[in-house]
């Protein structure tokens, strides 16, 4: 009887994965790292309140959430960043607002930024009506 192979490691989701740096945090659902050059990253699945607003109970939401983001990534912190792709290889829609869609981890805590925001309490999954 013959022996199969051990399972190999699970096929990748399409997309560009990076190492990276963060430079700082913008505010409760994006910051800017560094591959080789800074990118501006709006976290997905992540919807936080606005910081720069002049509804000021949302303003001491958003402040209140980008400085939790700003302790879970602090400047100089080593990330990974994944920019998720399409079916058809592309990376799809990979820029709002001049901003990279993606997710990121920092340091060895197996959870995205996104869900780790979500956790908290400081933002939601979708952005609020």
């Amino acid at each position: 009887m013959a022996r199969r192979p051990p399972p190999g490691p699970a096929r990748p989701p399409l997309g560009l994965t990076k190492a990276c740096r963060v430079v700082r945090v913008v505010d409760g659902d994006t910051l800017d790292v560094e591959v080789r050059y800074q990118l501006r990253v709006r976290l997905l699945d992540c919807w936080a309140p606005e910081s720069r607003t002049k509804d000021l109970t949302e303003k001491d939401r958003g402040l209140a959430s980008k400085e939790h983001l700003e302790q879970l990534a602090p400047a100089g912190s080593q990330a990974v960043l994944f920019v998720p792709g399409s079916a058809d290889g592309s990376l799809g829609e990979l820029l709002t607002l001049g901003r990279v869609l993606g997710h990121v981890w920092v340091g060895p805590d197996p959870h995205s930024l996104s869900e780790r925001q979500r956790k908290a309490g400081h933002a939601t999954p979708r952005k609020a009506a």
